[in-house]
């Protein structure tokens, strides 16, 4: 599986806000072909971003997290 960034998207008429996996290429073509979708720019987190309020990662991050853990005895990295 290939890690891809989130992007967070507006419908201008709706107001309804989602994100979306993808590459940016497909965001960028998102935009272009419907004019009513907005890519919404966020400002970038400084400092741990578990402690300001980001979601907890998805069960695939996780899992290789744990996988991580037990191959480095005595690490202390967050598994969930």
């Amino acid at each position: 599986m290939e890690l891809m960034p989130t992007y967070r998207f507006r419908n201008k008429k709706t107001g309804k806000e989602w994100e979306e996996f993808m590459t940016i290429a497909e965001a960028e073509q998102k935009v272009k072909d419907d004019p009513n979708i907005e890519w919404m720019c966020g400002a970038p987190l400084i400092g741990d971003p578990w402690r300001q309020g980001m979601r907890k990662p998805d069960s695939f991050w996780r899992d290789k997290l744990k996988e991580i853990k037990k191959r480095n005895p005595g690490s202390t990295i967050n598994d969930w």
